[in-house]
């Protein structure tokens, strides 16, 4: 498995983030488009990224009776580009941009005072792009990328 995984990683510093910005397919009154922004559920809930014009592409949840906006994290009219949600445990990790270090490692438990940057992996304004997340050995393994575009592969837990 790890070896298939290292593998998605060289694949993916070669041809590059894939997807596009094309408007998002309407699911409901839900807007949001899987190849790019990676909606998830997790029991009852489903989180997903939408654009309201307020708040720009930001997090979204619904139980299946309202949804509501999780945080703004790029707190203006511009989008937090999140991508790559995956559950953990009882939390899920994400890739988003807050307008000050760029493309990051995120973490939420669905709440916003609990909707976070988990760690600034590439210091100051350069992002990191974390992605690939795979799940392996109750941890999380990642790929990120530096100004050079190297790529490296990180892992997470969670201590419960």
């Amino acid at each position: 498995m790890i070896k298939n995984y290292i593998l998605t990683s060289i694949i993916f510093l070669f041809l590059g983030c894939g997807g596009t910005n094309s408007e998002p397919t309407s699911l409901s009154s839900i807007t949001s488009n899987p190849s790019n922004n990676s909606p998830l559920l997790t029991g009852q809930e489903y989180f997903f990224t939408k654009n309201d014009n307020a708040t720009g592409r930001e997090l979204w949840m619904t139980d299946g009776t309202e949804m509501h906006l999780v945080k703004d994290i790029q707190s203006d009219t511009k989008s937090s580009n999140i991508r790559d949600l995956i559950a953990f445990k009882d939390k899920f990790l994400f890739a988003a941009d807050d307008g000050v270090h760029g493309m990051e490692l995120f973490i939420s438990d669905g709440t916003s005072e609990n909707t976070f940057m988990l760690k600034d992996l590439e210091p100051g304004s350069n992002a990191s792009y974390p992605s690939s997340f795979t799940i392996f050995n109750e941890k999380v393994y990642f790929t990120t990328e530096d100004a050079l575009w190297c790529s490296k592969i990180f892992h997470f837990a969670i201590k419960l």
